[in-house]
């Protein structure tokens, strides 16, 4: 760090200095991310293909970005089999 004109640290006296280091918080956590789980989607036809794993807090949402991510038309959208992994 270097010392400003009148001697100060970063150009701010000891007072301001802390009440900015005060003031300054840590950003909120997004509160969903902790209760997101991981889906094991798979599409009925003759048998079950696995397509792959999603990461969602429901299985609606899950099967929403199942859809999203392996660009499923509605029709197939409907064959989509979706169940917790682990």
């Amino acid at each position: 760090m270097s010392l400003g004109r009148s001697g100060q640290l970063g150009g701010l006296d000891s007072c301001r200095r802390h009440r900015y280091i005060c003031d300054m918080r840590s950003p909120k956590k997004k509160a969903t991310a902790a209760k997101l789980r991981n889906w094991r989607v798979s599409i009925l036809r003759n048998r079950a293909e696995y397509l792959g794993t999603v990461e969602a807090a429901n299985a609606e949402a899950a099967e929403a970005v199942a859809a999203e991510m392996f660009k499923l038309d509605g029709e197939r959208r409907k064959r989509l089999a979706v169940r917790e992994d682990g």
